[in-house]
């Protein structure tokens, strides 16, 4: 946590009460601590070895409303498009060798033991003359015969910019899946790259392969190399932090397997509590060892102060244990608030995450408070040096004091221009509005990222979007009606801005032989099965029409979603025959992305109330409570008003941010306090207690908050442009932490200072 600085100086007087019995326990039980902590490393590692990655985008939208239950309902009825795995190839198709390169991969396709079926427009039929259906692409087909069927095809309903680009250039080839034991799609997307490969050799195209299945292997695939990263990266970085804070050895290999430790329970824990590893949560262990690192800093900082002044190693860590354990326990609260705050979010993933770092927080803590005074207080205790001050720290400290001289000399001015830069930024961040893309969520560079923009272009877009029409028991599924009501249905889609290429049953119908709808109309029966299931289920009464959208983002999707289904539902009052929906799990991640900066703003209001509740009831001081809200809200203001100044959308990953940085940053403001009351009450000027505050916590806090930063830097090598803007925007929340509590708050305290309250103040217990 940021500024847990105790000086050892000020550790006169004992704590008592609980802390003092933990503290005598632990000195008198070392043996047995080191048994339990060795048994919870094994509980934990058994935990992490049941630790598994979830790859399903699905889950980070899994809701229970009626739009959500829908597409389970459509998943029922018209198949499960999930296992879908989908071949772009891009080139002259209808050239003899592409044509070639075509057959090879769809006959090949077929002899895949986990493929159940290919779509393509080789299976496409045409009817030329009478209703005897022929081969768009004919066996054997000349060039010039060829050039026939590419003219066809660009004119044909289930073909044209639904399987074909209309350049011709781009073609889509679908190969239905079955469902793997376990959902293992790894051993199933590789056999479908291998034929691919093999099958598109020397046939001058080329291929991409995108669907839910090789987007979830990619996923998986960049979590563990994610995980791998992040742990080594972070265990460097945290080891290499160590040794630049402290200069030594000793204290290094007390901090970092501390900070270790803790990461490793948190991790060990999601394992056994069957929690798996997500796009989301995948930030989870840097951060969690960061947070325990910056506890271990302070515990060793104290215990270098005492055995400075002659005091035992083990004496040293049981008066760190003392002093310390009730001050990091409570910032390890206000930052596990901030974390469950997230647990009032509709978005099931963001729920999970936040009680999921609330509680790695808490065993990140007991982790640290338990190893740090139980390896300080051996032979490598005796080792950590003292806590001579080099040249940049002596800098910085003169640095600090100048800077409370002239915060302290001219209050009003700094807290004047305080609370208007935080109007001009709140101003600035009401203007921000939610977003989220497919693309956010997929490693930078991988293929389906990539095939999913070729996608966008080719053929309009690469999510789907249904209308869905439940007919009443007076219609028949190829009744006139029915057929009418698609027609209107595909206008709709048409006329929209962004959704394209209707395909339904009309589509069908239109691609039959004849021009008088009726006669087209009673050929429907005769088409097989396995089409006609595509696009109505006589069974539900259900028919429907697909659209294509692309992955333009929710905000851009949400007005224009909106009208279509306003649109449907005027369809529906003028048809009481047939009731009309939108649906489709592209409008369910609109909607619950919608309710974004409602579940920011829930779950900032739950955690202000009790980050600050937390901190009056500790300093005995609503005024001082009150005081604090400015210089932690100083830096939410500056992370929105940059989103919105760089043009950046809020998205699941910001959600969280914000409130992830109230709870690591008030725990500045909570040390700063503490350490200002303690000081104003020796002489009751606010003015000298700031400056003394300064010169005892100024460095602490810089130095945690670099820890911080250093800890978010981390996770700016991922592969997920969501986890870098979450990186991104927690380091700049951090600075502007720093900015709220080294200039806001000290000016804040000495213009409204609370002598009555500061007076009472006389437990020193809380460090």
């Amino acid at each position: 946590m940021n500024g847990r600085e105790i000086d050892a100086a000020d550790s006169s007087q004992p704590a008592g009460g609980v802390v003092d019995r933990w503290a005598r326990w632990f000195d008198r039980h070392r043996r047995l601590v080191a048994i339990l902590l060795a048994l919870l490393t094994a509980l934990a590692a058994f935990g992490v070895s049941r630790l598994r990655l979830e790859n399903d985008l699905g889950t980070l939208f899994r809701s229970h409303d009626e739009a959500a239950l829908l597409v389970a309902e459509l998943a029922r009825d018209f198949g499960d498009t999930d296992t879908d795995c989908i071949f772009l190839i891009e080139g002259d198709v209808f050239s003899p060798a592409g044509i070639g390169g075509l057959r090879r991969l769809t006959s090949g396709l077929r002899k895949v033991s986990s493929v159940r079926g290919v779509h393509s427009l080789l299976d496409i039929p045409i009817f030329a003359t009478g209703a005897i259906p022929t081969s768009l692409v004919p066996a054997n087909a000349d060039a010039a015969a060829l050039v026939q069927s590419r003219q066809v095809a660009l004119r044909h309903p289930l073909v044209a910019e639904r399987l074909l680009s209309a350049d011709a250039r781009t073609t889509m080839v679908i190969a239905h899946m079955r469902r793997p034991a376990g959902d293992r799609f790894r051993p199933v997307v590789a056999d479908l790259r291998r034929v691919a490969g093999e099958a598109m050799r020397d046939s001058g195209l080329g291929w991409r392969l995108t669907g839910l299945p090789p987007v979830r292997v990619d996923i998986h695939t960049m979590l563990e190399r994610q995980q791998r990263r992040f742990l080594t990266v972070g265990g460097v970085a945290g080891f290499a932090m160590a040794l630049l804070v402290f200069r030594r050895i000793a204290p290094t290999l007390i901090v970092a397997p501390a900070a270790l430790l803790g990461a490793f329970w948190a991790m060990g824990a999601m394992g056994l509590a069957g929690e798996p590893v997500n796009v989301i949560n995948t930030i989870m262990a840097p951060l969690v060892l960061m947070i325990g690192f910056a506890d271990a800093v302070h515990l060793i900082h104290h215990m270098r102060h005492a055995t400075a002044l002659g005091v035992s190693p083990r004496s040293a860590s049981m008066d760190a244990l003392r002093r310390l354990t009730l001050p990091c326990f409570l910032t390890s609260i206000t930052t596990a608030a901030g974390f469950a705050s997230l647990a009032t979010a509709d978005v099931s993933v963001i729920r999970r995450f936040g009680l999921a770092c609330a509680v790695a927080t808490l065993i990140a803590f007991v982790a640290v408070i338990a190893f740090t005074p139980l390896m300080g207080g051996t032979r490598l205790g005796g080792r950590l040096g003292r806590n001579t001050p080099t040249g940049s720290s002596r800098r910085a400290m003169r640095g600090l004091e100048q800077l409370a001289r002239l915060i302290t000399a001219r209050p009003r001015v700094v807290v004047g221009i305080g609370l208007a830069v935080c109007a001009a930024l709140a101003w600035l961040a009401s203007g921000l509005r939610a977003d989220n893309q497919i693309r956010e969520t997929l490693p930078s560079g991988s293929e389906t990222a990539m095939a999913i923009e070729q996608c966008d272009r080719a053929f309009g877009g690469a999510l789907r979007v249904y209308a869905v029409l439940d007919y009443s028991p007076s219609l028949s599924w190829d009744s006139p009606e029915l057929l009418a009501a698609l027609s209107d249905t595909h206008a709709v889609f048409e006329r929209s801005d962004l959704i394209s290429a209707p395909l339904s049953l009309l589509s069908v119908a239109l691609s039959l032989p004849g021009s008088d709808p009726d006669a087209r109309a009673a050929l429907l029966p005769a088409v097989p099965n396995t089409v006609l299931a595509r696009f109505v289920n006589p069974e539900r009464r259900r028919a429907i029409v697909m659209g294509r959208i692309p992955d333009c983002g929710s905000a851009a999707a949400q007005p224009e979603l909106e009208r279509v289904a306003a649109a449907l539902q005027g369809l529906e009052s003028r048809t009481p025959d047939i009731r009309f929906r939108l649906a489709g799990s592209t409008v369910v991640a609109v909607k619950m992305t919608l309710g974004m900066i409602s579940d920011l703003a829930r779950s900032l209001i739950v955690a202000a109330i009790v980050i600050f509740g937390v901190m009056t009831l500790e300093l005995r001081s609503i005024r001082l409570g009150l005081i604090s809200v400015v210089p932690n809200a100083f830096p939410l203001l500056v992370a929105a008003a940059g989103l919105r100044i760089v043009g950046m959308p809020l998205q699941l990953s910001s959600v969280i941010v914000f409130s992830v940085c109230l709870g690591v940053a008030v725990d500045d403001t909570i040390h700063l306090l503490s350490r200002f009351r303690r000081e104003v009450a020796i002489d009751g000027d606010p003015r000298a207690a700031v400056h003394r505050s300064f010169v005892a916590v100024g460095s602490a806090v810089l130095t945690t908050t670099a820890v911080l930063m250093a800890g978010f830097g981390v996770a700016l090598l991922s592969e997920l442009p969501s986890i870098r803007t979450f990186a991104a925007m927690s380091m700049v929340a951090l600075a502007a932490a720093l900015v709220g509590d080294l200039i806001l708050l000290p000016a804040l305290l000495v213009l409204f200072p609370d002598r009555r309250a500061l007076d009472r103040i006389s437990d020193p217990n809380v460090r």
